[in-house]
């Protein structure tokens, strides 16, 4: 909707979020794959462009209409924070709460984000307890923001059963 408000209602507006994913999903899964743990720039970049070319992904997830491009534009993302926040020695504040921030974003965008970034925030959180807040500060922000949001316009803080997805951050891209 907001693409609407700026753009107008046209099917470059519907189909920009699309084309952005479209795009940007390569390089993100690139280098969260090569983030791994002895994963070579080779390995990464023939899992990305195989996922990317693979027509089933990329007419039904990424080419999709849908907030799906997004999600998995976002899943790749936490799961990039994921590999350097477990397995980098020097991690900082900045890449603890981009990690939390991501995960928050993916949870909004999807009704089953939460399933997804949950046990990856939660596993990051038991091996850095000293920094647990820099992480689930900005994942809790960022989805307590949603909350009130939906509190003040739905009269609920979170949408249960069938319909979560219509009222997602995505929705409104």
């Amino acid at each position: 909707y907001v693409l609407f408000g700026v753009i107008g209602e046209s099917t470059t507006a519907l189909f920009l979020p699309v084309v952005a994913a479209s795009v940007v999903f390569p390089v993100v899964y690139y280098l969260a794959i090569r983030a791994a743990p002895g994963v070579s720039w080779t390995q990464a970049g023939l899992a990305s462009l195989l996922l990317f070319l693979m027509p089933q992904f990329n007419l039904f997830t990424l080419h999709a209409p849908e907030p799906d491009g997004l999600f998995v534009v976002l899943l790749a993302g936490v799961l990039y924070g994921y590999f350097r926040v477990m397995f980098k020695q020097d991690i900082g504040r900045r890449l603890i709460g981009g990690f939390g921030v991501m995960a928050g974003l993916a949870v909004l965008t999807r009704p089953e984000g939460i399933v997804y970034t949950g046990p990856l925030v939660a596993t990051a959180v038991v091996r850095y307890r000293r920094r647990a807040l820099a992480l689930v500060g900005p994942y809790v922000a960022s989805i307590s923001i949603w909350s009130v949001i939906s509190l003040s316009q739905f009269g609920k803080p979170w949408f249960t059963g069938y319909t979560p997805s219509a009222y997602a951050l995505s929705h409104y891209v």
